[in-house]
Formats: structure tokens, C-alpha cells, sequence
């Protein structure tokens, strides 16, 4: 098991233990998908993991996609916060 295979089973367990119940997306949790789509984690993984609906993951990822077509949290929080200030999704 490489280092960062290893890396990724532990924030599979880190975030399998800490369940809540509906909410929005945390930053952090934004960021945890990012790394775990940018290990190959697939949607359904990842949702069990943040103990979130697999469409509310998918849905994430669309609206954080750069023009490449990679998740980027850091523009997924840029865009939340203008979504949420009522400003248009614009990049």
C-alpha cells in the first residue's frame, strides 16, 4: 500500500466516524473531495465517507469544475460564496 493510498483510507475512516445528519457542505469537506477525486475515490465512496447523498457530492462537482473538467475546491468555495451573497455563477 503506497503512502498515498494510505492517506486516503485514513480520511475514509476520519470522516466515517464523524456522521451528521442534513447539512451544507463544509470547506473542509470540499476539499476532502478533492483530494479523494484526485486519488480516484469514485462518488459513492466519497459520499459514504462525508456521510453525504452521492448526488449532493455529484452536484458539488459539477459546480466546481474548472475549464479543464477538475474538481477545484478552492473555486467551489469562491463560487459558493457568490452564490450564496445572490451574485451570479459566473467563473
Amino acid at each position: 500500500m503506497g503512502v498515498r493510498e494510505e492517506q486516503v483510507n485514513a480520511m475514509l475512516e476520519q470522516y466515517a466516524k464523524s456522521r451528521r445528519p442534513h447539512r451544507r457542505i463544509t470547506n473542509s469537506e470540499r476539499e476532502s473531495i478533492e483530494k479523494l477525486r484526485g486519488a480516484g475515490v469514485i462518488i459513492a465512496d466519497i459520499a459514504k465517507c462525508l456521510d453525504i447523498n452521492p448526488s449532493t457530492v455529484s452536484r458539488e462537482i459539477q459546480r466546481g469544475k474548472d475549464e479543464e473538467g477538475n474538481y477545484s475546491s478552492a473555486l467551489a468555495i469562491s463560487r459558493q460564496k457568490r452564490r450564496r451573497n445572490g451574485q451570479k455563477n459566473n467563473p
